[in-house]
């Protein structure tokens, strides 16, 4: 983030099903800021509670864990979807990231996405990432921090240039949940990105989050996740950074594209270790266009690797695209076999 700020927005939060929610807060100044958090939740009003920020200091909020008020053991939000909205009252600008992690059989914070706020709620959202199906779990998260109800319009851009449209409310002063794996069955199994549209002019904040087993089938043991928050209009700008715990593969990433303009936009991929791609892409319009394959990555797969072995061995890949190594755990063959089916 660029810089410190008075406001800050989270949309993504839940305490409920194993979920522990973190609102991290630095305050950089030499002097106390106070801070008033609104948590919205699916239904009912906000709560609100005033922090103090001691000078050039890090406060930790466990949401889980919260009472309202102080010492009377009420855990208002112990089990519930929450947004929240930082506010500072005195004029001492803040910094606002959110961790939330997962307990797996066997470990506490086994999985779990971390990500800093939002300064700025809009009238438009995009996301260009997004797989529902079998194997991933997508969701949409909307907050709206405003007085009024927001009409919300979500797109969901396909693969072939088809687009399937649906309308949402979303309740002033509330959290919103998109599941777009049971949106609608059009949905249910394919590459999709997403552009969220407040049809009334009240401005939201717009985050996606994917959740994914560490096992392959029916049977989930583990989940991993990755998080990243909406981008507010179409443009040149990177999107906002994330950090992801789970199976991602260290030395590349797939380049996700998502055409929303009359006219076709030229896509230039950049590798994740700085090299240009060789490939230029033209995403047609209302399109969602998956990235050309990256030199030494790994063919369909989006895995990490098990050990720090067979990402070398990744990396020496042949120029096919393909791993010549093979995965040292079961767990990273199980991923790769799921990729390559995808």
């Amino acid at each position: 983030m660029a810089a410190p700020a008075l406001t800050w927005y989270l949309a993504e939060g839940a305490t409920h099903s194993g979920f522990n929610l973190f609102y991290l807060l630095q305050n950089p100044n030499a002097a106390e800021a106070e801070v008033r958090v609104r948590y919205l939740r699916p239904s009912g009003a906000p709560l609100e509670k005033t922090y103090v920020l001691p000078p050039t200091s890090r406060t930790n909020i466990w949401v889980d864990v919260e009472q309202f008020p102080d010492g009377s053991g009420n855990l208002a939000l112990a089990s519930t979807d929450v947004s929240a909205v930082f506010e500072v009252t005195n004029g001492q600008p803040i910094i606002v990231e959110r961790a939330m992690y997962f307990d797996v059989p066997g470990q506490t914070f086994g999985a779990g996405h971390e990500s800093a706020g939002i300064t700025a709620p809009a009238l438009e959202w995009f996301l260009a990432e997004g797989r529902p199906g079998p194997f991933f779990d997508l969701f949409v998260l909307i907050a709206n921090p405003a007085a009024a109800d927001a009409t919300i319009e979500a797109r969901f851009l396909r693969p072939e240039g088809t687009t399937l449209v649906r309308d949402y409310v979303v309740a002033a002063n509330s959290r919103f949940n998109i599941w777009v794996d049971r949106a609608d069955a059009a949905l249910a199994n394919t590459p999709v990105s997403t552009t969220i549209r407040s049809t009334n002019g009240v401005p939201i904040i717009v985050e996606r989050a994917m959740w994914w087993p560490e096992s392959v089938g029916t049977k989930r043991t583990t989940l991993r996740a990755r998080r990243r928050r909406g981008r507010a209009g179409a443009g040149r700008r990177r999107g906002g950074r994330s950090r992801r715990q789970g199976h991602l593969h260290p030395d590349r990433e797939h380049v996700g594209h998502a055409g929303g303009r009359e006219s076709d936009p030229v896509v230039r991929g950049r590798h994740a270790r700085g090299a240009n791609l060789r490939r230029v892409a033209s995403a047609q319009p209302v399109q969602r266009l998956g990235g050309p394959r990256v030199p030494g990555g790994c063919r369909g797969c989006d895995s990490a690797p098990s050990s720090r072995a067979w990402g070398r061995r990744r990396q020496r890949s042949s120029s096919s695209g393909r791993c010549t190594g093979t995965p040292r755990t079961a767990v990273g063959r199980r991923h790769q076999r799921a990729r390559d089916q995808a």
